[in-house]
């Protein structure tokens, strides 16, 4: 079977099943990172930063944007289609889901090619998530808010309880500043797991980052651009002419608050026009109430993915909050309609970040758009 035939078998297993992993032993030590939000970046930078130190350093983090190879890499580097195929090839017909899957290609893909460190992001919660599987030498808890709720529970203790199950017996535990140290505690004193949180100094993301690999036993050189480099989508600025455009997937009430607040700080007394679409999965009213502090006229972007929420919808929402909103198909034509003071966001999801960036004419690996998760 081809990359695409094997993928598109992989996204018809999307199925969760709530159960503990099995222990994988690795050869390489692991960094193993949960959180609301900024583990995707927190997990990028000290990536970025072991590899600038001369370590080869393995990478997994989730969702994808345009290609699903952007799951795992190697000191920067996409996965290799046929090295997807060779290790799913005898994977498919597991009872396995799509991410336990994912997440035993990245730790055999790592093995193989003997990388110093791998730094492993969870995709949902702790305890049950497939990357629990690893016996890392460091966990980290970048933030804690309400999300996932249907899932992980409604109140934040809910929230904390899941993702302090990635942590392990004396291993160390590192905190972002904003966590809320006593909700995590009972359970760190319980597997005997020194805490240490990151003080509130500048970007929280980074503060963690360096906080973590100060607890490393290697001495790290931080002068290098790893902690300065960010994911694609996370306060992303793309190059324009006439125009700034920031990309950012914050896609819940916390992130977008906090997305908000970074961009007025970066970009003071500069309007804003915000381009959002929203997962079907998050608080709309919540969401649109954050947005609306900021800027009373969005706009939100008509893609055509079935995890998204309808324009309708939001344009619905919005109203009663009093938001004079628009629908929007094509980014160019905010590009060309909006003063060019004004400070372009495009945010709320990731599944509308493939089809923005196609729109820019970003040039990227990308993944054929038949290619997606099977609605379930």
């Amino acid at each position: 079977m081809t990359y695409s035939e094997l993928l598109y078998r992989l996204y018809q297993k999307t199925t969760e099943k709530r159960r503990r992993p099995k222990s994988v032993p690795t050869e390489y030590p692991c960094i193993h990172i949960a959180g609301s939000n900024g583990k995707g970046t927190v997990a990028w930078k000290i990536a970025e930063t072991l590899r600038c130190n001369g370590y080869r350093t393995g990478l997994f983090t989730s969702p994808h944007i345009s290609s699903f190879r952007e799951r795992i890499r190697i000191d920067g580097a996409l996965i290799p289609e046929d090295e997807i195929v060779k290790r799913l090839k005898d994977r498919i017909d597991d009872d396995s889901n799509f991410f336990a899957i994912t997440t035993n290609i990245a730790l055999s893909y790592f093995s193989d090619q003997k990388v110093d460190f791998a730094v492993i992001e969870t995709g949902l919660g702790g305890e049950f998530d497939a990357t629990s599987a690893v016996q890392p030498i460091l966990t980290i808890i970048t933030s804690l808010s309400l999300e996932h709720t249907e899932i992980l529970g409604n109140t934040l203790e809910d929230i904390a309880r899941a993702k302090a199950g990635i942590l392990k017996k004396g291993i160390p535990l590192i905190l972002g500043p904003s966590v809320p140290k006593d909700l995590i505690e009972p359970y760190a004193a319980k597997l005997e797991c020194p805490i240490f949180q990151a003080l509130p100094d500048g970007n929280e993301n980074t503060a963690t980052a360096i906080e973590a690999m100060k607890r490393l036993p290697q001495s790290l050189s931080f002068d290098n651009q790893g902690l300065s480099s960010s994911p694609p989508c996370r306060m992303e600025t793309i190059p324009h002419p006439d125009k700034t455009i920031i990309l950012d997937a914050a896609h819940n009430p916390a992130a977008l608050s906090h997305l908000f607040e970074e961009i007025h700080q970066e970009y003071p007394g500069r309007p804003v026009k915000c381009l959002l679409a929203l997962s079907n999965k998050k608080p709309v009213s919540d969401c649109l109430k954050i947005v609306g502090q900021f800027t009373k006229n969005p706009a939100f972007f008509e893609c055509p993915h079935y995890r998204l929420h309808p324009t309708a919808l939001l344009k619905k929402e919005a109203g009663k909050l009093g938001l004079q909103s628009t629908v929007c198909t094509n980014i160019d034509q905010l590009i060309e309609k909006e003063p060019k003071e004004e400070v372009l966001l495009a945010c709320g999801s990731f599944f509308m970040m493939k089809e923005i960036r196609k729109q820019l004419g970003i040039n990227e690996i990308k993944d054929p758009d038949t290619l997606r998760e099977k609605k379930s």
